[in-house]
């Protein structure tokens, strides 16, 4: 665009913000730079701001773009900012594109725009248009600054930044940290679903072996289940058939680590073996039929699983008590234990056809009645899924 019409154009924003003009940032014709970097994992368009620092757009596998403004002095202040698109020059007549008002922030990053404005400006770009930020100064009230992003010598730069996303991996570490892997009743075999899930895993983790270590861990773990500890060799067998697929699939087996608590963080993404045997009884406080907290969070854990791996058969719901009391009233007692759980489960959308109640009273102890901690685990209801 000539001087003239820029300033024109310029003049014509001022007019309309009402703002003060201030500092006006942009590269020169004679030193527009571009530049590109790429992997499968992210693609970055990178452009220099001389003065001030440089404009980032970013792509990363399975999230949308990003533009952030990196600046060489940190910025004090907050505010807000005006993103307009300028005509390209040979179309000096056209009108101006407004995409928005934002935020920025202070510090060093302090403006970053996601999604659709940040696909818009690339866009323009290609058309020979110019993103300028127009920008609150913090120094005086009613300032403000311009920022543009040159078009001089983006082509070859962007042309590389294009080819780059087509080849962007289809997921990105949001789809794969976090995921289940469910398992059948008793079962070590993987479905046909983890598998695919754990081959996204590993093409994933594949591309780069900076990438975090992966760590296998119980989805049951948080929710106090398993009081008699029977099931650590059952999730170590489902993490082993994990960890084995991983490695026939590249993924070198000294990355993956097995920690029936643990979770993701900066520095490791997570998967989660999800089997419903640690999800199979339920206890209550002596005397008592309501659910505690720690029931209905097995319950809770069994309903998300009955929603994955739905069953053919009714699902067996049996009622137990301790030895304390007389026959009768324990027999009522497991009777309204197992009536309990079952509307618990109705309320979470199990249908009440697919529950069927039994009641024992004090008859099938599962330990010793000699001390409350034996007596707590008879008193229980057992839920018992029809094998698939």
């Amino acid at each position: 665009m000539k001087p003239a019409l820029r300033l024109l154009f310029l003049a014509l924003i001022l007019t309309f913000s009402g703002n003060v003009p201030g500092w006006d940032y942009g590269a020169p014709v004679t030193a527009s730079v571009w530049n590109h970097a790429g992997s499968r994992l992210e693609c970055i368009l990178e452009h220099t701001i001389p003065g001030l620092g440089s404009a980032l757009f970013s792509r990363t596998a399975g999230e949308p773009a990003v533009f952030r403004l990196l600046v060489d002095r940190p910025w004090p202040g907050s505010g807000r900012l005006d993103l307009t698109l300028l005509p390209p020059s040979w179309k000096a007549t056209d009108a101006l594109d407004r995409l928005g008002n934002h935020a920025y922030e202070s510090g060093g990053r302090p403006v970053e725009i996601a999604g659709e404005p940040a696909e818009a400006m690339i866009d323009a770009l290609e058309q020979g248009r110019e993103p300028s930020l127009r920008v609150e100064a913090w120094r005086e009230p009613g300032e403000y600054d311009d920022i543009r992003l040159s078009v001089v010598n983006v082509a070859q730069a962007l042309e590389q930044y294009r080819l780059c996303v087509k080849d962007l991996l289809p997921v990105g570490r949001k789809d794969v940290d976090g995921r289940i892997v469910f398992f059948d009743l008793e079962k070590v075999e993987i479905g046909s679903a983890g598998r695919a899930r754990l081959d996204k895993l590993a093409e994933y983790l594949n591309l780069d072996p900076t990438l975090p270590r992966l760590v296998i861990a119980n989805a049951n773990a948080n929710t106090g289940l398993d009081p008699l500890n029977v099931l650590p060799d059952l999730f170590r067998q489902r993490a082993e058939a994990i960890r084995t697929h991983l490695a026939d699939r590249g993924l070198n087996a000294d990355r993956v680590d097995f920690d029936a608590a643990a979770g993701s963080d900066e520095k490791r993404l997570a998967i989660y073996v999800f089997g419903p045997d640690e999800l199979l009884r339920v206890h209550f406080a002596f005397r008592i039929f309501t659910l505690d907290d720690t029931a209905r969070a097995v319950l809770d854990q069994l309903v998300r699983y009955l929603a994955v791996r739905p069953l053919a058969k009714p699902i067996a719901l049996e009622g137990h008590t301790d030895h304390v009391g007389s026959y009768s009233d324990n027999r009522l007692l497991s009777q309204r234990r197992a009536d309990t759980v079952r509307g618990y489960l109705i309320s979470k959308g199990i249908l009440p056809e697919s529950l069927v109640s039994r009641w024992f009273g004090e008859t099938k102890p599962v330990a010793e009645n000699d001390s409350e901690a034996d007596r707590r685990l008879n008193r229980r209801v057992e839920i018992r899924l029809p094998r698939p």
